[in-house]
């Protein structure tokens, strides 16, 4: 999944001119990615602070959906949810007569991530952004107390890892198992 800045410097490259709409019939189109985004809507203009951008983009990877009425259901919410829909492309799904967008859960190994609440290199709120790359096949674990590099000495550090593990390779065989069965 691209990162808001990604997203507003293909805009800016004017790799996105025009889009299809979700919920509403047509198509809108970039008319400036500047200081700020101003789309063109079923003939009305929407603009947007880059900062609302990112807000909106980093909600719907927290909550893996995002829908056109809790934007508030006018032009430029239809604009924007469907800004994504372009953007996202094959990895967000779209149900376009709901207004919705989704973000299917990922296929993979379940992940990991572990982070120190003193971590002075990498803020603790970076664990809530990797936490959506997992989309919902991770742990997080926020360590109290220790930093950047030294969550490994916190007590029971060691077996957490451990139970991590085994339930990864449980999931592993019974992944493999229904694979072979098929």
């Amino acid at each position: 999944m691209i990162s808001a800045e990604t997203m507003k410097w293909r805009l800016q490259q004017g790799s996105i001119a025009e889009f299809d709409l979700i919920f509403w019939k047509g198509t809108g189109r970039v008319v400036g990615a500047g200081d700020t985004l101003s789309l063109q809507v079923r003939g009305k203009r929407a603009d947007y602070t880059w900062q609302r951008v990112s807000d909106t983009w980093q909600r719907l990877q927290v909550n893996h959906e995002l829908t056109v009425d809790e934007l508030g259901g006018g032009h430029d919410a239809v604009g924007l949810v469907s800004l994504f829909a372009a953007c996202g492309q094959d990895e967000i799904e779209v149900v376009a007569a709901d207004g919705l967008l989704r973000l299917p859960k990922a296929a993979g190994r379940p992940v990991v991530l572990v982070h120190g609440e003193e971590d002075r290199t990498v803020p603790v709120e970076h664990l809530e952004s990797l936490q959506c790359v997992a989309l919902g096949r991770g742990q997080a674990w926020r360590i109290p107390g220790r930093g950047h590099s030294d969550c490994h000495l916190e007590p029971g550090f060691a077996a957490r890892i451990r139970r991590f593990l085994t339930d990864s390779l449980d999931w592993q065989e019974s992944k493999d198992s229904k694979a072979g069965a098929a």
